[in-house]
């Protein structure tokens, strides 16, 4: 897709368990947050993402916006995954 700046400020940093957010791309009216939270497992951990605050940007736009982020996160997400693997073999 086309290259987009965004912008945030993190609001909440607990090493090895949280990281929050604040998120908006270029021209947007309001910011969204963006939660990662990590799990530890008995093997490994579980990371957990949230991206929230949608109702905050106009409607007419909302939905195809959810859609593309969450496409986003989950392509980050995966490469990361793999990465990960990558790095433990």
């Amino acid at each position: 897709g086309p290259s987009v700046t965004t912008s945030g400020v993190v609001i909440r940093a607990e090493p090895g368990k949280i990281l929050e957010f604040t998120w908006a791309d270029e021209g947007w009216t309001a910011t969204t947050t963006v939660t990662f939270e990590i799990e530890p497992l008995a093997r490994g951990s579980r990371l957990r993402l949230e991206h929230r605050g949608w109702t905050a940007l106009p409607a007419e736009e909302r939905g195809e916006l959810m859609e593309d982020h969450a496409a986003g996160w989950t392509k980050h997400l995966k490469s990361l995954a793999k990465h990960l693997q990558d790095e433990a073999a």
